[in-house]
C-alpha cells in the first residue's frame, strides 16, 4: 500500500539501522529472500521478463527508486525529489570518485497495476509492495531502505554509510559451496565445533563470522559487522548458520537450541553433491 504520513526522528544510529530493515541479496539472476514480501497478481511472461527486467552492474552503486502518481503516492514527487538531490550530491563527493552512482526510477502508475509494462516487471522483480521505496544495489546485494521524511542531507548520509558497509561485507564465490556461521558473544553454539570439524573433514569450506556485540560493538570484526547488516541479520537470528551454494542461500539453520548434528551433515553433503 502507499505510505500517506510518516513520523521519523532524525538522530537514527546508521551503525545499526539495518538490523530491522528486510535484506535481499542478489546474485546473477536469483533473488534469495531472507523475509518475504509481497506485490499485485499482474501474472508477467518469461518474455516479458527477460526483455524489462532490470539487473544493476554490481560494479556501481545503483539506487533504484519505485514509485507512483501523485494520486495513488501524495509522498512520492517530494521523495524522488529528495533522492534526486541526494545522489547529485555524493557524485561530487570524494567517497564515491572511484565507484559509479547510478539511479533508476520505476513509475507505477495504476498502483499496483502498473501500466508501464517495465514498471510492472521490475515491482515483481524486487517484489514491491509499497511505494515510495528505495533500494540500493552494490557489489551483488539489494537493500531497501525507507527514506520518507527525510532531508537530501540525510539520505546522502544514509546512503554513503550503505557503500561503506556493502563495500567490505563478504560475498560468497560465485561457484561451489561454502558454510558461513554467524555468531557473537552472547549468542553462539556449543554444536557449532563439532559441525565445523565434520564438514572440514568433508573438504566443505569453512567461514567465520563474530564480533563481541551486535550489532553494538563490533568493532573487533569489521568485516563480520558489515557481512551481518549486509545480509540482514539481527541479534535474534544468532547464531546462524548460512550455506551458500554457487553464491545463492542454499539453506538456513539457526543453532539456538539441540540439534541434529548428523542430519545437518548429511543435508550439507547432499547439497555439495547435488
Amino acid at each position: 500500500m502507499a505510505r500517506r504520513s510518516k513520523s521519523r526522528g532524525k538522530k537514527e544510529n546508521l551503525l545499526i539501522i539495518a538490523s530491522s530493515l528486510f535484506i535481499l541479496m542478489f546474485i546473477g539472476e536469483t533473488i534469495i529472500m531472507l523475509a518475504p514480501r509481497g506485490s499485485g497478481s499482474n501474472v508477467i511472461s518469461r518474455e516479458e521478463l527477460l526483455k524489462y527486467r532490470y539487473i544493476p552492474s554490481p560494479s556501481n552503486f545503483t539506487v533504484m527508486f519505485f514509485g507512483a502518481s501523485i494520486k495513488e503516492c501524495p509522498l512520492c514527487p517530494e521523495t524522488l525529489s529528495n533522492v534526486t538531490q541526494a545522489i547529485n550530491s555524493l557524485k561530487r563527493s570524494e567517497l564515491f570518485s572511484n565507484t559509479s552512482i547510478v539511479m533508476k526510477v520505476f513509475q507505477c502508475n495504476g498502483f499496483p497495476s502498473c501500466q508501464d509494462k517495465e514498471s510492472l516487471v521490475n515491482f515483481k522483480l524486487y517484489r514491491v509492495s509499497q511505494v515510495p521505496l528505495v533500494i540500493i544495489s552494490y557489489r551483488g546485494f539489494l537493500v531497501p531502505i525507507d527514506v520518507v521524511g527525510m532531508s537530501p542531507q540525510e539520505i546522502a548520509t544514509l546512503l554513503a554509510a550503505w557503500y561503506q558497509i556493502l563495500k567490505v561485507a563478504w560475498k560468497p564465490p560465485a561457484r561451489g559451496l561454502v558454510v558461513a556461521y554467524f555468531y557473537d558473544g552472547n549468542h553462539t553454539s556449543p554444536y557449532w565445533d563439532i559441525i565445523k570439524k565434520e564438514l572440514v573433514s568433508r573438504n566443505v569450506t569453512v567461514v567465520e563470522f563474530g564480533c563481541k556485540s551486535y550489532p553494538s560493538n563490533c568493532t573487533n570484526n569489521i568485516e563480520a559487522y558489515a557481512t551481518m547488516l549486509a545480509l540482514g541479520i539481527s541479534p535474534n537470528n544468532l547464531p546462524l548458520m548460512l550455506v551458500f551454494k554457487d553464491s545463492a542461500i542454499a539453506l538456513e539453520l539457526q543453532l539456538k537450541g539441540p540439534v541434529n548434528i548428523n542430519e545437518i551433515v548429511e543435508k550439507i553433503e547432499t547439497l555439495k553433491e547435488s
